[in-house]
């Protein structure tokens, strides 16, 4: 049975794995809904999406998680923007900017001379240089959108099957979506 548990003796393997799990929690409480809502593809597209934020953020010497912040509400804003203004649906809108932010990202990273690390690097991390810091970060965010999961249960639910009927019903669908 040593083998098992052998792989995490040290507490560099624990902290990578409990952050795995918090991942995956976060993940899959979000993601239930992204599926149910038709929009399974913006999981992938968002963590491209995110590059050009993280990219300018490490060449500017800012916290990357700020840029990434930035990154995901301008490209959550321009898939609205592109449902909203064109007849195109959110699919689509989710491929268009996945692409465009993805490009622009590799676009920052290869103008520096002065950065010398990988794209790699910031599309993936380091799953082994978990801190206890990132640790209870993470937990926080993770306890947020499962409260947030939880208090909008029905909102949610009634958004993912007809949107119509959660107007009908009171339940804001416009502020749910967002």
């Amino acid at each position: 049975m040593e083998w098992v548990t052998e792989p995490f003796a040290l507490g560099f393997q624990q902290r990578a794995l409990m952050g795995g799990v918090l991942a995956g929690l976060m993940s899959s409480v979000v993601g239930t809904w992204l599926v149910l809502r038709g929009m399974s593809f913006f999981g992938d597209a968002f963590v491209h999406g995110v590059v050009p934020g993280i990219a300018a953020a490490v060449l500017l010497d800012v916290n990357p998680a700020i840029g990434a912040a930035v990154a995901a509400a301008v490209m959550v804003a321009g898939i609205e923007l592109v449902h909203r203004q064109t007849a195109l649906s959110e699919d689509t809108g989710i491929g268009l900017l996945f692409v465009g932010m993805l490009a622009l990202g590799v676009v920052i990273i290869s103008q520096s001379d002065s950065y010398t690390g990988s794209l790699t690097a910031i599309l993936f991390g380091d799953a082994l240089g978990v801190t206890r810091s990132d640790l209870v970060g993470q937990a926080v965010i993770a306890a947020v959108v499962v409260l947030l999961a939880v208090v909008m249960y029905r909102p949610l639910l009634a958004l993912s099957f007809d949107r119509t009927k959660a107007e009908l019903l009171g339940m804001q669908p416009q502020r749910t979506h967002a």
